[in-house]
């Protein structure tokens, strides 16, 4: 029985090690407002760090680019990420709380991801604070 428990939790962590260390790297997606976003992950153990990219496809003069960082949420089984800093910001932009997770029968190159702002008041996705999901591939 301990046996058991064992290799069922030594796998369980490997699987969920070895996913995870597919976090790292560059996800985009597109916004439903038309704005086009990076997310650029580097996973250390449990926890992410990185930056983010977002840009209006109609006006590419109106960006940001956001340090961020991140955890997994074992609960909602999603990873938060939130943004702490600008890099560059081209005005109006705000740091934005952004959660993805694994949807079942989508590939493991993409992740289901909600984009609101850090207070979770707005949605950045329709300004109407819906839930729209975002799919975000890996490139």
């Amino acid at each position: 029985m301990i046996r058991t428990l064992f290799v069922f939790f030594m796998t369980f962590f490997f699987l969920n090690e070895c996913y995870s260390q597919g976090l790292t790297g560059t996800w985009e997606g597109m916004m439903e407002d038309g704005e086009k976003i990076q997310v650029n992950i580097k996973m250390k153990k449990n926890e992410l760090c990185g930056y983010t990219w977002d840009y209006a496809v109609r006006d590419p003069g109106s960006y940001c680019k956001a340090v961020f960082k991140g955890w997994y949420d074992a609960e909602q089984k999603m990873w938060m990420l939130m943004g702490t800093s600008f890099m560059e910001n081209s005005g109006g932009h705000i740091l934005m709380l952004i959660r993805l997770w694994h949807t079942d029968g989508m590939p493991k190159n993409t992740l289901t991801g909600t984009v609101e702002s850090k207070s979770g008041s707005l949605s950045l996705l329709n300004m109407g604070g819906g839930t729209d999901r975002v799919p975000v591939k890996k490139t």
